[in-house]
């Protein structure tokens, strides 16, 4: 699964194609299925639930909608909800300012000789910040409002604080 982590449209079209591709992650493949019959193939709801239910009589052995209904209703729930997407992200950008930034810095003394070690780090924190902006943005569509909202992942309490901080600081 880890291989496609960044690639849930690829990887649900060849679950839908081939069946379950890890035992482990069912509930994940199962998810991402009803995301893709629902988003791609453009189930509306009714029909989505009798031709995942179809979809997983053929793909899980011993298949009872009894014992399984629980996780493919939560599937389903996923596929239905607004906004549910399938994200593919095949590359990032990073521009020359921000790489020229990160080699010119000093972040520790020179006689330590961690600087090739932090800059390493920087880099990832900027690649980790890219990628999970990159999904908000897909998530949400164009919604700026909801966008900067859900990017910043604080509670109410530390948004505040965080709007706060500047003129909390010691003069």
């Amino acid at each position: 699964m880890t291989d496609f982590k960044y690639q849930e449209l690829e990887y649900a079209e060849k679950i839908y194609t081939e069946g379950f591709q890890s035992s482990v992650h069912m509930k994940t493949e199962l998810r991402l299925t009803a995301i893709y019959m629902r988003r791609v193939l453009d189930y509306k709801p009714k029909r989505l639930k009798e031709e995942f239910y179809r979809w997983c009589e053929c793909h899980i052995e011993q298949f009872n909608p009894v014992n399984h209904y629980q996780i493919m209703n939560t599937a389903i729930r996923a596929a239905v909800r607004k906004g549910s997407v399938l994200i593919q992200i095949d590359s990032i950008p990073i521009c020359r300012p921000e790489l020229d930034y990160l080699t010119g810095c000093r972040l520790m003394p020179a006689e330590a000789g961690l600087d090739y070690y932090c800059r390493k780090l920087m880099f990832t924190f900027l690649c980790y910040a890219k990628i999970n902006r990159t999904i908000s943005e897909l998530r949400h569509n164009g919604d700026n409002e909801a966008h900067q909202s859900i990017f910043f992942r604080g509670g109410q309490k530390k948004y505040s604080d965080l709007k706060k901080w500047p003129a909390s600081l010691p003069r």
